[in-house]
């Protein structure tokens, strides 16, 4: 591993707090705005800040890195997907209707507390 999943993660909340939220897709479909400074799901926040873009270069494929802080902020969460793929359990977290930005970057953080404690 070359990040922690603590970095990522306190990485991650950054890029939010920069690029925004998005819901429904890991980044905002805006036209000229390169892919990672564009408003992101928390996915696309952990993707960029463990592989430097918010997609995986292979559909629904993370690098070690990333999914290893993926699974920590899985572990932090809520989600109504009940079995542990924490790719399904994020997504369905972060596009929840009622879901705010503030929520995202402040589970981020404490999970990333977690994983360093």
């Amino acid at each position: 591993m070359n990040k922690s999943p603590a970095v990522i993660l306190a990485d991650a909340v950054e890029i939010l707090r920069r690029n925004g939220h998005f819901k429904g897709g890991y980044h905002s479909p805006e036209g000229h705005t390169p892919e990672n400074e564009r408003p992101v799901c928390a996915l696309g926040a952990i993707l960029i800040a463990a592989e430097g873009e918010p997609i995986p270069e292979m559909p629904g494929v993370f690098g070690v890195d990333a999914y290893e802080a993926a699974k920590t902020l899985a572990r932090a969460i809520t989600s109504s997907v009940v079995d542990d793929d924490p790719i399904e359990r994020i997504a369905d977290w972060n596009d929840n209707a009622d879901r705010t930005p503030g929520e995202v970057m402040q589970a981020m953080a404490r999970a990333a507390e977690e994983w360093a404690a």
